[in-house]
């Protein structure tokens, strides 16, 4: 849907991934993106607490109206 919206950035060591939904309809989309320069494992966003597994390079994730995700490193 046009209403997501992920992207990361890389600087030196630190990097950051977000996603966020502005999508609004009722209930919520299945996200996945891939190419991610996170190493393997659990991350954990700042702002809810939930944790999101990283993978090959890939996150997915069930975006709602207004979600929005924060992972760092």
């Amino acid at each position: 849907t046009r209403h997501i919206f992920g992207f990361e950035r890389l600087d030196g060591e630190h990097q950051v991934f977000v996603a966020l939904s502005k999508n609004q309809r009722s209930g919520s989309d299945e996200f996945s993106m891939k190419g991610l320069h996170f190493a393997d494992g659990a991350y954990t966003d700042p702002l809810s607490g939930k944790t999101y597994q990283i993978k090959g390079g890939r996150i997915n994730l069930s975006l709602g109206y207004g979600d929005l995700v924060v992972l760092s490193k």
